[in-house]
This record gives structure tokens, C-alpha cells and sequence, in this order.
């Protein structure tokens, strides 16, 4: 049996353990929320969705501002990675936690990612060579207003009709595009190659 002094120092011991390791976890959440951050930043976004998720997980549950963060974060990711449902996820989960103000920019969230499945399933006309369905489909909601979804539409409108051989249209549409996003070098490359065939 332990004598009452080593068991206070014992339990001095276990209490300075279980501090240092709460202490280590959050410093861990923060570090990957961090970790997370530079590779969103540097364009790695498959990476930074496993960092936020791991924020997340040592975040053990706890509702706070940093959860919010993150998870506003790996919307963002999923949505450039093009997991359209697993960004409506987290944009669900952050919706659960955010004041009326941000609730309107979430549920904006919500129809730009209903219209990037509608600009996808495009996509997959355009690939399949159904260039005038996909045109149609693109049209619907090409517009430069600086979301994801006009820039697509837009982009992928012109290829469509260069695709069918209106090249007028096509390097008009890409000059527009490259008006709002001169550093496209794609877009570039088919603007040039249908300015050669007007």
C-alpha cells in the first residue's frame, strides 16, 4: 500500500500527465487546422481535407470557433476537388453552427453547388461528344459573374462550340473568360487555336 505521500505525488503525476496531453491535443487540432490551411493555400486540396479531418477529430466533438473554421475550409476544399456531397455535408454541419447572416451565404453555398451538378453532368455530355446538349446545358448558366459555375459554364460553352465549329463564337466567349481570368493558360491555348480558325 502507498503511503499517503507517494500517493499524492502520484497523483500530482497522473493530473501533470493528463494536462500536458489535453495541451498536446489542442496544439495538434490547431497544428493541422494550420497544416490544413498551407496546403489549401498551395492547391492541394485532397491534402488539406485529410488535415481538417484530423482538426476535426481531435477537436473530440467540441462545438467552438475553430470547428467552424475548419469545416468552413473543407467545404471549400471538397468543392474545388469536385465532391459536390461531401461539401453539402460539411456546409450542412457548419449550418447547424453558424448565426442567421452566415445561414443566407450557406444556403447560397447551397445552390452553387446544385448548379456545379448540373454544370458536371455537362461536363459528362460534353465528354461523351453530345456537343450540342452540353452547349444547351452550359448556356443555362454561363455568365461571368465570378462564381465557380459561371466560369465553368462559360469556359466549357466555348469549347462546346468549338467542338461543333462556330470558332467566332468560341474565341468571343474565351476572350470574355480571359477578360475576367487573364491567367487561365488553358483557356489561352483555345483562345489561340480558334482565333487561327475564324
Amino acid at each position: 500500500m502507498l503511503s499517503i505521500e507517494k500517493r499524492i505525488k502520484y497523483g500530482m503525476a497522473i493530473t501533470a500527465a493528463a494536462l500536458m496531453l489535453t495541451a498536446c491535443q489542442g496544439e495538434d487540432k490547431y497544428a493541422l487546422r494550420e497544416q490544413g490551411i498551407e496546403l489549401y493555400n498551395s492547391g492541394d486540396y485532397a491534402a488539406a481535407i485529410e488535415a481538417f479531418d484530423k482538426a476535426l477529430d481531435a477537436s473530440d466533438g467540441q462545438v467552438s470557433e475553430l470547428q467552424y473554421d475548419i469545416l468552413k475550409y473543407r467545404g471549400e476544399c471538397e468543392i474545388r476537388t469536385g465532391d459536390y456531397t461531401a461539401a453539402k455535408e460539411s456546409y450542412t454541419a457548419l449550418y447547424e453552427l453558424c448565426d442567421d447572416k452566415d445561414k443566407a451565404r450557406i444556403d447560397e453555398i447551397y445552390n452553387e453547388l446544385g448548379a456545379l451538378d448540373k454544370i458536371k453532368e455537362a461536363a459528362d455530355m460534353l465528354k461523351s461528344g453530345s456537343y450540342t446538349e452540353a452547349y444547351d446545358a452550359f448556356s443555362g448558366y454561363a455568365v461571368l459573374d465570378g462564381s465557380m459555375t459561371g466560369r465553368a459554364a462559360v469556359y466549357n460553352k466555348a469549347v462546346c462550340a468549338e467542338y461543333l465549329g462556330n470558332f467566332d463564337e468560341a474565341y468571343e466567349l474565351l476572350s470574355q473568360y480571359l477578360d475576367k481570368y487573364p491567367d487561365d493558360a488553358a483557356a489561352k491555348k483555345e483562345a489561340e487555336f480558334c482565333r487561327t480558325r475564324k
